[in-house]
């Protein structure tokens, strides 16, 4: 058996600027796919990293105070007592941009005036109301706009930053550009192509139980399958997408003249479905709906992808028509969407790097047919057999 994530692929060495990367992935996610705070988590990482060196910059420092305050969440009274300098920089952050729910909320934390949140309000109430909790979540709900502001004044203010990347985001750049230079080499079909002809394919679990570990067995290794559809999307289903998405489905309508869906990384059940063309609208509404209501963002910003795919019990893949892109959503408790530039690089991704696709959690019968929850680690096969194009 040989592992599959064998980085054997050249790309450009890492020279772009860190904060021209980090404002760069600003707008691939939309505001209803993507979690609050996900950029100033990594930003606060960058700047504790660099902290642990060398002293930041006033202007560093100011971020890092800003990061610090608006990720406290609950422990708003903590870093008031031991860090009240952060706070009254924060509070100034958001009078300089007209932030001014938050600035109050930031005055009255240092004054010692907790609040009280009812319906997204927060209402002045005296003792015992008032609570540090929910002052907290009174402060959560300025986040994203307080996200957005700071990053509008890191795109002016970025000479005034000289950051390395964090070590999490190097990881993730190498990848992409690894994925971009095998995607570069091959269409999405025939990549597909050679993860149908893998021979004796294994996944390689961690399992978990109720939030434990197993205490006998961590890791688990699964044999699966790769499956295809005998049939092709019929041409006259490929001009009707094509006329309602326009020339930017291409890609995807060019896998679909090969085969009407595929599951891959089959063990008792697949861990990622690609869907029946007849299943993408339903889809579709289904994911609009979901996180158009969460986020409180029209449905219209998702109304130009196409739910093409499934992570096994959770998860959504999103074909973006404008760009390309491929974008993975509610993947699972705890995980930040995902994002491939292209379809390309999404099934680059399923050979190099098939852990970071399937990272929503499955059921695993593991044991006596009890059912364990497995998250996929590595990826491994042993050869491969001869295959054509055409995936029938």
């Amino acid at each position: 058996m040989r592992p599959e994530s064998v980085w054997g692929l050249e790309f450009m060495s890492l020279e772009v600027s860190y904060i021209d990367d980090l404002l760069s992935r600003r707008e691939h996610l939309w505001p209803a796919l993507q979690p609050t705070l996900l950029l100033l988590r990594e930003l606060r990482a960058a700047l504790e990293e660099k902290e642990a060196l060398l002293p930041l910059s006033p202007a560093e420092l100011r971020a890092w105070q800003i990061c610090r305050v608006m990720g406290s969440g609950f422990q708003i009274r903590e870093l008031r007592d031991t860090d009240p300098a952060a706070v009254a920089a924060t509070a100034a952050f958001a009078h300089e941009a007209c932030l001014l729910k938050l600035e109050r909320l930031l005055k009255e934390a240092l004054a010692g005036r907790a609040q009280r949140v009812v319906f997204g309000e927060v209402l002045r109430l005296p003792l015992p109301f008032r609570s540090w909790v929910l002052t907290g979540a009174a402060i959560r709900f300025e986040a994203l706009a307080a996200e957005r502001a700071l990053l509008d004044q890191l795109a002016v203010q970025r000479a005034d930053f000289d950051l390395p990347m964090p070590a999490a985001r190097r990881e993730a750049w190498q990848r992409e550009q690894a994925l971009a230079a095998l995607a570069a080499t091959a269409t999405p079909v025939e990549l597909l192509g050679r993860l149908l002809a893998h021979t004796e394919p294994v996944l390689r679990l961690e399992l978990r139980r109720w939030g434990n570990k197993c205490p006998d067995e961590r890791e688990l290794r699964l044999p699966v399958q790769h499956r295809a559809a005998a049939q092709p999307v019929a041409a006259e289903r490929l001009t009707h997408w094509r006329r309602c998405f326009g020339l930017g489905i291409g890609p995807l309508l060019e896998l679909y003249r090969y085969c009407d869906g595929a599951e891959l990384f089959c063990g008792e059940q697949p861990f990622l479905r690609l869907l029946p063309e007849a299943q993408w609208w339903a889809e579709g509404e289904r994911v609009q709906a979901r996180f158009a209501a969460a986020a409180r963002e029209p449905a219209l910003r998702l109304g130009r992808t196409v739910a093409f795919a499934r992570n096994g019990e959770s998860g959504t893949w999103l074909f973006c028509c404008d760009s390309g892109a491929v974008i993975g959503a509610d993947l699972g408790p705890g995980l930040p969407p995902r994002r491939f530039a292209s379809l390309g690089e999404f099934f680059a991704a399923l050979l190099l790097a098939a852990p970071y696709v399937l990272a929503s959690p499955n059921s695993v019968p593991a044991e006596e047919g009890h059912m364990w929850n497995g998250r996929v680690r590595g990826y491994e096969y042993a050869g491969l057999e001869p295959r054509g194009v055409s995936m029938g």
